[in-house]
């Protein structure tokens, strides 16, 4: 059922439209905070203001149209055009009631369903049949799902939004830590996989509740993998290929720009050692994050963004920290690249030698 429904696949939808809004927003909240002294959102456009009130006041508008395109491209993705409208609709209630990035998803997913559903019940005249798509279901759609946010759904998703916000502003000492380690092994598990956008996602959605914790675990996490083979690699060469050298020497460049599919191929060769000694060390920094109260409003970006971060010398040796025990755990738990290819020799002799037998 949930995979007819192909509820990942629109998410990514929407995850893509959104993305760049969330990375725009947060970047010139982070540049007006930076250069202009934490100036305030414009209140009265009637009285002066400096570029840098401007910029801050743009982000945070940004920041809050991240539900409605959310659910519009959630929407779009599932119904095209006709979901847009509703979607929109949904995602801007979702942001006014509170229920945030997580309503706005709820509330693209409506839309689309319910469109999808219209276009293929309601039969209409011949003469209408040009009205459907721009007025006739997207009215419809907007009516019922909109109904079902503002009188069933939008009051609990809220109450669950705000219950999550004040436990992570509230945690303290061994749940801090514990919640970043968890994040951060997430994060880093997969290299970009499933698992990493559950955590990106998670992340993402409390970006918007100004809780900017985690999304700098993300991008710590997603950097530590590349850090920290390079230096396992630069520590004892001997551990890897000389394809494997190569593909870190890709992988490197890649990192910094928090771009952590680059040590798929090296995790490809040796997976248990390379996901657990990356995992671990992700753990580590994500638990530095929160301990030492690093914070990214910035959702993306790098090593370019950490000068827009909330205390970023602690999110520097979280990075740092992480990386080392990573790649101290490859340099310990890894064989050199030669033992690795006379073991995988041996099991081929191994396997030929049985298909013997058993032809026998």
């Amino acid at each position: 059922m949930f995979e007819k429904l192909q509820l990942k696949k629109h998410a990514m939808t929407g995850i893509s439209y959104m993305l760049p809004l969330v990375v725009a927003s947060g970047l010139l909240i982070a540049i007006g905070n930076i250069v202009g002294g934490n100036p305030n959102v414009i209140s009265d456009y009637k009285q002066g203001y400096s570029l840098w009130e401007a910029a801050v006041t743009l982000g945070v508008y940004g920041m809050g149209l991240i539900p409605a395109v959310m659910a519009a491209a959630i929407a779009y993705s599932i119904a095209d055009r006709p979901g847009i409208a509703p979607g929109l609709l949904m995602g801007m209630i979702a942001n006014a009631m509170g229920a945030g990035f997580l309503g706005g998803m709820l509330g693209g997913y409506l839309s689309g369903w319910c469109v999808n559903y219209l276009k293929s019940h309601i039969k209409v005249p011949v003469w209408a049949q040009g009205l459907m798509p721009m007025m006739i279901v997207p009215l419809l759609a907007s009516l019922i799902v909109g109904f079902i946010m503002f009188f069933i759904i939008g009051r609990p998703i809220a109450a669950a939004s705000f219950a999550l916000k004040d436990m992570l502003v509230n945690m303290q000492g061994g749940s801090k830590a514990m919640f970043g380690a968890i994040m951060g092994a997430m994060a880093a598990f997969d290299f970009g996989g499933p698992v990493n956008k559950v955590a990106s996602l998670f992340a993402d959605g409390l970006l918007i509740e100004k809780v900017y914790g985690p999304e700098a675990i993300k991008i710590c996490a997603s950097m530590i993998p590349p850090f920290g083979v390079t230096l396992s690699w630069l520590i004892r060469r001997a551990r890897y290929s000389k394809s494997e050298a190569d593909n870190i020497k890709i992988a490197f460049p890649m990192g910094i720009c928090m771009i952590t599919e680059g040590v798929i191929p090296i995790a490809a060769v040796d997976p248990i050692r390379v996901i657990f000694s990356c995992s671990f060390g992700a753990a580590i920094g994500g638990m530095l994050i929160m301990l030492l109260d690093v914070g990214s409003p910035v959702p993306s970006g790098g090593m370019f963004i950490v000068p827009a971060m909330q205390n970023p010398l602690g999110f520097l040796v979280a990075l740092g920290v992480g990386s080392i025990v990573t790649a101290l755990l490859l340099v310990a738990l890894k064989k050199d690249a030669a033992q690795q290819q006379e073991a995988s020799d041996d099991d081929e002799e191994e396997e030929v030698d049985l298909s013997g037998v058993t032809i026998k």
